[in-house]
């Protein structure tokens, strides 16, 4: 995000603020008072997490507008280094295209995917120039045969905010690979 009230108790940018300040903010509080206190998490943490857990994990770049190259670059390179030698490497993604183009050129072996609301006319041109592997949007921007467009072509496709089970099922049958979701209880019981 941009700003760190959606999901903090701080305010303005995350750029404006050193890693001292940015730990001691509530970022749990958002989502349920069971996690209230709870600090922002930092991406090395989240590595060696997902690395011995063995668990597949999708970085989204949200650069701040005119830092896209850099945080691109950046986040891809943290990636690279944290994730050297894992079997399964981190997916970056963005609705940023120039965040994109810059992950690639600093990592080019992680693997990328472009985010979208709406699937745009382009959108295979756009996933072919980044060197994309998939195509996240926004779920009710997809029919099936778009879906089966993009899977044709032989390019994962995610939706992103499914919380509804009978959606969840509805995309997973139209050949969606992944869903981002707010309640992975509720989906995750539907489509098991």
């Amino acid at each position: 995000d941009d700003t760190l009230e959606r999901t903090t108790d701080g305010h303005g940018r995350a750029s404006q603020h050193d890693w001292a300040t940015l730990a001691c903010l509530d970022a749990g509080s958002w989502h349920s008072p069971e996690y209230a206190g709870e600090p922002p998490a930092q991406l090395g943490a989240i590595a060696a997490a997902c690395r011995a857990l063995d668990h597949a994990i999708n970085v989204e770049i949200k650069p701040e507008p005119g830092l896209e190259t850099g945080t691109g670059w950046s986040v891809a390179h943290a990636c690279e280094q944290l994730w050297a030698g894992a079997a399964l490497p981190p997916l970056l993604s963005s609705f940023s295209v120039p965040a994109l183009h810059s992950a690639r050129l600093a990592a080019p072996r992680l693997p990328r995917a472009l985010l979208v609301e709406a699937i745009p006319p382009d959108w295979r041109a756009q996933l072919e120039s980044l060197e994309a592997v998939a195509l996240h949007c926004w779920h009710g921007a997809l029919t099936p045969a778009l879906a089966a467009e993009v899977k044709s072509a032989g390019f994962a496709l995610f939706c992103y905010t499914v919380d509804e089970p009978q959606r969840a099922r509805e995309l997973f049958g139209w050949g969606v690979d992944g869903l981002c979701t707010d309640r992975p209880d509720v989906v995750t019981e539907a489509i098991a």
